[in-house]
């Protein structure tokens, strides 16, 4: 299932796709999203040992090398 929110994507597993992923399509640098990221997704960030961060151009993915939260 897919929902969008603006400029948010959020994709969850589904029965075919063991990931899910979270993408954000705004033109900011990666430390102002990386503050909205802790202040809007806390429950993502108790794996920020987990969590990285990936910015293509404008594109932010965020990653948990845990639970595989890439897209694929």
């Amino acid at each position: 299932m897919r929902h969008t929110h603006g400029s948010l994507t959020i994709q969850e597993p589904t029965e075919t796709r063991s990931s899910a992923s979270l993408t954000l399509d705004v033109p900011l640098p990666v430390v102002v999203l990386n503050e909205y990221i802790r202040k809007h997704f806390s429950m993502l960030m108790e794996l920020s040992d987990s969590i990285s961060l990936s910015s293509f151009g404008s594109r932010l993915r965020i990653g948990c090398t845990v639970c595989g939260l890439w897209e694929k």
